[in-house]
């Protein structure tokens, strides 16, 4: 889950984790459920992880919380209430 600053989130699986030469920091590559991304897994000419045009999208890793969908049994409308949220590092 890629908590949005407005409130919302997205829902994905993390296929990066780790610094990227496009910014400083660490930072999660995450393929996304739906089509609301802005990339393929690449930035420039570096590849980070492949997936379909607009399913991708890089975040700040402290942006990224684990997803137990036994407790959100809705994604609409409503940020998630984590059961737990991992540092970065233990999301691979």
């Amino acid at each position: 889950v890629i908590n949005n600053s407005g409130g919302g989130f997205k829902i994905g699986t993390l296929r990066y984790i780790g610094e990227t030469e496009f910014a400083k920091g660490e930072w999660a590559d995450v393929d996304l459920e739906e089509k609301v991304g802005k990339t393929d897994g690449s930035v420039g000419n570096k590849r980070y992880f492949q997936c379909q045009s607009l399913f991708g999208v890089f975040a700040p890793a402290q942006k990224v919380e684990l997803y137990n969908p036994s407790i959100h049994n809705t994604i609409t409308n409503s940020t998630p209430q984590l059961a737990k949220t991992l540092p970065a590092s233990k999301l691979i």
